[in-house]
């Protein structure tokens, strides 16, 4: 009877240890799924961030074209032809679509997963300047309706910088980060 008392001691002992495992297991269970879901979970945000520089930089591109056809001479033409005549004189804000016709012309294209409230646009003009060897280079940035000679910000041959910047709301499970920046720059010569 003692040797049975032993084997049942020891039975007992054994579930005891297969119950202690078992918990044990769940909580590294539990820690190790939180691990990989924050990692998955920061994977596809990096990923949501990179899908949003590529339409950044589409916007960019699109905004600098669509001005790029508005310099000195477009409304002659055609007056109707929408902002005509764009120049440093027509826009007074980044970030408000009815002081920024290049930023409205970015938010009526519509990206998708892009909230247009998170964008601006930065438009600048910059005067062209011929080298003696021929090369020509925008170093002076226009800021009035003309430069320093009496031309036109937007004449023909100068060039147009557009900067666009979006917010982007990074979120990760139990990590506080504001807004990442995503910024891209296009840079056009004048046409018309």
């Amino acid at each position: 009877m003692a040797g049975e008392r032993t084997s049942a001691f020891a039975w007992s002992e054994r579930f005891r240890q297969v119950g202690l495992e078992s918990g044990s297991s769940l909580v590294e269970t539990a820690i190790s799924l939180s691990l990989y879901l924050m990692l998955l979970i920061g994977v596809i945000e990096l990923l949501l961030t990179v899908y949003s520089y590529h339409f950044v930089s589409d916007a960019a591109r699109e905004a600098t074209r669509y001005a790029m056809i508005r310099g000195a001479n477009s409304c002659y033409p055609n007056p109707a032809f929408p902002d005509c005549n764009l120049g440093p004189q027509s826009i007074s804000s980044t970030t408000n679509e009815s002081h920024n016709p290049v930023l409205q012309y970015i938010e009526s294209i519509r990206y998708p997963l892009l909230n247009p409230k998170n964008l601006s646009a930065d438009v600048t003009w910059w005067v062209s300047q011929q080298s003696t060897s021929g090369t020509t280079t925008w170093l002076t940035q226009c800021t009035g309706a003309t430069d320093a000679n009496g031309n036109a910000c937007n004449a023909e041959g100068n060039a147009i910088r557009v900067v666009v910047t979006y917010d982007f709301p990074l979120t990760l499970p139990w990590v506080r980060i504001p807004l990442v920046k995503v910024s891209s720059s296009s840079q056009m010569v004048i046409n018309f």
